[in-house]
């Protein structure tokens, strides 16, 4: 009998960037990633979803009382800030979840397509799973942060955990590592549509007490500034 592998990666990309996916591509070959082997989440476009964009956001009553903290300030209204592109965004996230959740795949890594993958991945990613995996993590981020002076509570090894006592700090969605039961759990959760995916994250996080963890050292962005999406 096959084993199934030990972590699946989906790409969370938008057809429109074509620069980046060419870009991306580049760095998959170059970290000797199989580019027919990585699922692409390409669907909900903002044009797609354009029409349905109120029916698909929750109304603010089911919004978390959560004040959530960003690089540029209190996030105090997010359902009239999440636009067209976060909201695509999100249900890619969502979807490879889904995805995710009907494998018994033990792990799914999930990039956007303006993240920088380290050139030693193969290398790099089984060490990291391990002690992820000694951890009994939920959810992992690999990427880096934005956010200057972040705290993070150390300990050895690559692996760090995340700060629950820090307000709701967001730390960047462009790489980030699902355990099977940690997809299960918060997939429904993903339902009600009430802040970009990376505040959602931190939310469930800190409501469902999730078993957090950061990298010491965040994979970067390939771009400093993402580009516009879509209408507000």
């Amino acid at each position: 009998m096959t084993r199934p592998p030990l972590y699946s990666i989906a790409i969370a990309h938008h057809p429109t960037l074509v620069e980046r996916k060419s870009k991306l591509l580049e760095n998959l070959i170059a970290a000797h990633i199989d580019p027919n082997k990585v699922r692409w989440e390409q669907g909900f476009s903002p044009a797609e979803i354009k029409d349905a964009h109120s029916q698909l956001i929750s109304p603010q009553t089911q919004h978390h009382n959560i004040t959530i903290k960003h690089a540029h300030g209190e996030y105090r209204n997010p359902y009239k800030r999440l636009n067209l592109g976060q909201l695509s965004l999100y249900l890619k996230h969502k979807e490879a979840l889904r995805k995710h959740s009907l494998t018994n795949t033990p792990y799914l890594l999930i990039l956007e397509d303006d993240a920088a993958i380290p050139l030693d991945f193969n290398k790099i990613m089984p060490e990291i799973i391990s002690e992820f995996h000694n951890y009994n993590g939920d959810i992992l981020h690999l990427g880096d942060t934005a956010i200057p002076g972040h705290q993070v509570v150390r300990f050895s090894g690559k692996l760090v955990h995340y700060n629950k006592g820090l307000p709701l700090i967001t730390r960047g969605t462009h790489a980030v590592m699902f355990s099977l039961e940690c997809s299960k759990k918060i997939l429904k959760e993903l339902d009600s549509v009430t802040v970009p995916i990376d505040f959602k994250y931190n939310e469930l996080i800190c409501r469902l007490s999730l078993r957090s963890l950061i990298l010491n050292k965040g994979w970067p962005y390939r771009f400093q500034f993402p580009t516009s999406l879509g209408p507000s």
